[in-house]
């Protein structure tokens, strides 16, 4: 028994690690050239890994002076935090990373002129400042499909700000830029107009008393939308929310969202959630399917799902917008 056991430990183990090795040989990790490294001591590590559509860009930020720095501040309140930003370019031109709908995508990675990525970090292990963000192939929609050389300015900054507000310091500590090569997918534009939608009423369920937090008792609704989405309960790409509508028997507000895809027909989740002041929200219903799907219900003007009685909508069909012909054409 003992060793039929450790034989399908044995089995599991290789099975891991061939498939982490399938992953590996299914990805792409581009080859980054040092441009230049401008300012300042230490040195900038990049490295970019593509794999399923995702960019895993990972940084690190090797610098002696952060030893010093930190013994001497670990007896004060006032503690220094560092942020590492990254700017793409092509033609020496910053990429605009985050699409039209930008209001509505929850992401507190991109700054507010949409071309910044950051982590900012208050710690960071002996010398070395280690910062990684995943970053959907979409938000590149600006780039024709295909390959395309591709800059990236990186960035460190020292922030601080003394406990009584009278000091603050952002110093750029150093930067650096680097070129590669990186293969583009197509994208595809969906435009979904929600025109608000009823939550269900009647003797089964209704939407009155089931908040007990504040308010008349009603949920404080907002709805999301998931993609791409392997089934219906694949919520691992977060794509966009609407604001909350409070204490509401359904959502009344209009809202516009650019659906940026790699496929025409790519699935999606629409989740309708109860917002929670002080725990986790609380999920009403949710809709799965494809792009495809709500086309087809086009017609109707609305779709139904557990607990959401009308989900009015308009679906404008998917436009490939960076196909290497457009973009040829354009030129």
């Amino acid at each position: 028994m003992r060793k039929y056991l450790i034989f399908l430990l044995l089995i599991s183990f290789f099975s891991s690690c061939i498939s982490d090795l399938d992953k590996y040989l299914d990805s792409e990790h581009p080859k980054l050239v040092k441009v230049s490294e401008i300012k300042g001591k230490g040195e900038f590590k990049p490295e970019i890994n593509i794999s399923d559509n995702m960019m895993v860009l990972s940084v690190a930020y090797r610098n002696p002076d952060f030893l010093i720095s930190r013994n001497s501040n670990e007896n004060m309140e006032d503690t220094f935090t560092y942020q590492i930003s990254v700017v793409f370019y092509s033609d020496n031109k910053p990429i605009p990373l985050a699409p039209s709908f930008s209001s509505y995508v929850y992401n507190p990675n991109l700054l507010k002129n949409n071309t910044v990525t950051f982590f900012e970090v208050s710690y960071w292990s002996r010398n070395t400042l280690s910062a990684r963000i995943q970053v959907p192939m979409y938000y590149f929609n600006h780039l024709p499909q295909g390959k395309n050389s591709v800059m990236i300015g990186v960035y460190c900054h020292k922030k601080y700000k003394s406990t009584d507000g009278l000091i603050s310091i952002n110093e750029m500590l150093s930067c650096g830029y680097y070129r590669f090569q990186m293969n583009i997918p197509e994208i595809y534009s969906t435009k979904l107009i929600c025109y608000g939608l009823e939550l269900q009423n009647d003797s089964i369920w209704s939407p009155y008393n089931s908040d007990f937090s504040f308010g008349k008792g009603l949920p404080d609704v907002y709805w999301t939308i998931s993609t791409p989405a392997e089934n219906e309960k694949d919520y691992s790409h977060f794509y966009a929310t609407t604001p909350v509508q409070w204490n509401s028997y359904g959502y009344t507000g209009t809202d516009t969202i650019e659906i940026l895809s790699y496929k025409p027909n790519q699935n999606l989740i629409i989740g309708v959630n109860d917002y929670d002041r002080v725990f986790s929200d609380d999920y009403l219903g949710s809709w799965f399917g494809s792009i495809e799907d709500l086309e087809k219900s086009n017609s109707d003007g609305y779709i139904s799902f557990i607990h959401t009685k009308r989900f009015d909508y308009k679906l404008i069909s998917p436009v490939c917008i960076n196909s290497k012909k457009k973009s040829e054409d354009q030129e």
